[in-house]
């Protein structure tokens, strides 16, 4: 987001593309899983993120564009609603990654019950959640064979929303949710923290799930196994 100009823009107004997908900017490295705490200055970059679209939103409202924003395991719905309300809802939106939402202490069905009012793009993601009271390690697999097999997703499915498949990365995603500091950029008052833990004990795998990468494959196994991985999360959705 921090190239974006109104070039790129005028080309997505000639192909009708107006809901744009972007996330928070981080310092190298990118921190996932929720990890808050080991975000190089969090704080700072949540309001530069917020002074960024602002310079926007003149001519995403003038050319009915929205900034979708991605819980890409940085942000959690109250993060994001956070932005919305404070920017405006005629031009910023969210991108509601389903699988992402373990990653920020909330199950999908309170991200979706918080936030589906500004939800404008769907990504399908599953994964393999394995927990052993320390740290709870989010591993890849094809939609419907990770946790969300568990869940009523017709819901979901049916918001008035686009959709997209997207397989977890090939590099598994560790909350380290022993860490006292992990919980300290979460609001009591919103994170039910008792509720999250039965949700993942009960969601949760026996095992550590590597991925192809992880397993050190070939690249050829690897980009092959990724097809074979979304035709059969794509099989699973169209049967649900």
């Amino acid at each position: 987001i921090e190239n974006l100009n109104t070039y790129y823009l005028d080309c997505f107004n000639e192909l009708n593309i107006k809901n744009i997908r972007v996330r928070m900017p981080q310092l190298n490295p990118t921190i996932y899983g929720g990890n808050k705490f080991l975000i190089r200055k969090y704080n700072s970059k949540f309001e530069e993120f917020k002074t960024i679209l602002m310079k926007y939103k003149k001519y995403f409202i003038q050319n009915n564009f929205f900034f979708c924003i991605e819980n890409h395991q940085d942000l959690n719905s109250y993060d994001l609603n956070k932005i919305v309300n404070e920017l405006g809802s005629d031009f910023v939106a969210i991108n509601w990654d389903i699988g992402n939402s373990v990653a920020c202490g909330e199950t999908p069905d309170d991200f979706y019950n918080n936030s589906s009012k500004y939800i404008k793009n769907i990504h399908l993601k599953d994964y393999n959640i394995f927990f052993n009271d320390r740290i709870i390690i989010l591993n890849r697999v094809p939609f419907g064979k990770g946790f969300l097999k568990n869940i009523n997703l017709s819901k979901f499915l049916n918001h008035k929303s686009s959709k997209s498949i997207e397989l977890g990365a090939q590099i598994s995603r560790k909350c380290y949710i022993s860490n006292k500091n992990y919980w300290k950029y979460y609001d009591f008052k919103n994170i039910n923290k008792v509720k999250f833990f039965n949700f993942i004990k009960n969601n949760k795998s026996e095992n550590n799930q590597l991925s192809d990468f992880e397993k050190k494959y070939p690249t050829k196994l690897i980009k092959n196994n990724e097809f074979i991985d979304f035709v059969s999360s794509y099989n699973y959705i169209r049967d649900l």
